[in-house]
């Protein structure tokens, strides 16, 4: 009887896989993306199975210790990105395949794809809005039909042989420049509600849960359990429990954080990412990435389209968009006006050279008359020390560090 090999990825900073063997108790019970036990340098360490195979290697190898899971917990394609990463990012790939899935033991029982519950209607889009989502809707039919998931994956592998670019090099990127208030959430439902339309998932990345309450209740009236949240305020038998839904097609719609940007949606046709410019999009421990990269990468290979709004994006997202719109492939939309017709509020800078006292005469006038009408007023204060710079009211010069020209805070003592 032949042996079998398995290629294990550690969860350590190592570039490569190392080979081991199954006992024949084992063999036929390991998969592609299963997690095991392995003995490596005297200890034991947890690894994922990247391939099985029966090519003997040249050195002799040790056996898997234990298998830990009963099922695949990571898909081809999962397999594919992680290596990308490791490439792209310079790091360890079995770090990045670690990264991709809530830690969590309980698997769910399979519940099959349900028969989808008549959903609540979204609401209308106005004129504005709907000169977008047209252009969205274009892109994400276009797409569907020139890249089905088994021709994708199909000259994917084929192109990566020929050493060439993928068949979706450049995934129309659509970034909504939109006011607070403007109606972007309503473009993300209409635009998933698309995808679903077309048989295909949907991934929407959020920087905070905490701060996009309104956002998640507003996707829950709409798609009800067909949601998929994965954040970390859920326990980790939850989270697990919903990305096992994903993995198995139960489930088609994730909503979460950075690193839901992995979440296994199967043919996945749109991919939104809300407030673009947050800085929490970015992981700042090994391995380190950012989600918008791996949203753009996944687009690109998936043939999704990928949408990003802010009200204040990035510069770097700006320019490609305006700029370099032809070249990247990605179009700038501008939503100048509130969707309920609301005016912004005023905004008035006022220069304090003119007043002796930390609060102006403006804004004291007009905090007394937010209290005589019975209202509440907040006063945002973003900064350390008594007073952010010491200034001349004659040249309007400000005291700074000989040595960095950073203006100097005032700190006062008892």
């Amino acid at each position: 009887m032949f042996t079998v090999f398995v290629e294990v990825a550690l969860r350590l900073p190592l570039a490569r896989a190392y080979t081991y063997h199954l006992t024949s108790e084992q063999a036929g019970l390991v998969r592609a993306g299963m997690r095991v036990q392995v003995s490596f340098r005297n200890r034991t360490e947890e690894g994922l199975v990247l391939a099985v195979h029966s090519n003997p290697p040249e050195m002799l190898t040790l056996p898997v210790e234990k298998i830990i899971d009963s099922e695949p917990i990571l898909n081809g394609y999962q397999l594919r990105l992680a290596q990308w990463m490791a490439d792209y990012y310079l790091a360890g790939v079995g770090e990045c395949l670690f990264k991709m899935f809530p830690r969590g033991r309980r698997y769910p029982a399979p519940q099959g794809r349900k028969k989808r519950k008549a959903r609540n209607p979204a609401h209308d889009l106005n004129a504005e809005q709907s000169l977008v989502f047209e252009r969205i809707q274009q892109d994400l039919m276009e797409r569907s039909m020139r890249y089905a998931p088994e021709s994708v994956t199909v000259a994917v592998d084929q192109m990566e042989k020929d050493n060439r670019a993928t068949p979706s090099d450049r995934p129309p990127l659509h970034l909504i420049h939109g006011v607070t208030g403007s109606g972007k959430t309503e473009i993300y439902i209409h635009s998933i509600l698309a995808a679903l339309e077309l048989n295909r998932g949907a991934i929407l990345l959020v920087p905070e849960i905490a701060l996009t309450v309104q956002l998640i209740e507003r996707l829950r009236s709409v798609f009800g359990e067909e949601l998929a949240l994965l954040h970390s305020t859920l326990s980790g038998s939850m989270r697990f429990a919903a990305y096992m839904q994903l993995l198995r097609g139960e489930k088609q719609i994730a909503v979460g954080t950075r690193s839901a940007v992995f979440a296994p949606v199967q043919n996945p046709g749109i991919i939104i990412i809300d407030e673009e410019h947050d800085g929490s999009y970015r992981e700042h421990s090994a391995p380190r990435y950012d989600a918008r990269q791996v949203a753009y990468q996944r687009a690109r290979e998936q043939g999704a389209v990928l949408l990003a709004g802010s009200a204040t994006p990035r510069l770097e997202a700006a320019y490609n968009a305006r700029v370099r719109g032809p070249e990247t492939g990605s179009v700038y939309h501008v939503l100048q006006q509130r969707a309920t017709g609301a005016s912004l509020p005023a905004v008035h800078i006022v220069p304090m050279s003119a007043h002796d006292v930390p609060i102006s005469g403006v804004l004291l006038k007009e905090l007394e008359a937010n209290y005589r009408a019975g209202q509440q007023s907040m006063l945002l204060l973003n900064r350390r020390g008594y007073h952010p710079g010491v200034y001349c009211r004659q040249c309007e010069q400000v005291q700074t560090c000989p040595s960095c020209s950073v203006a100097l805070n005032l700190h006062r003592d008892g």
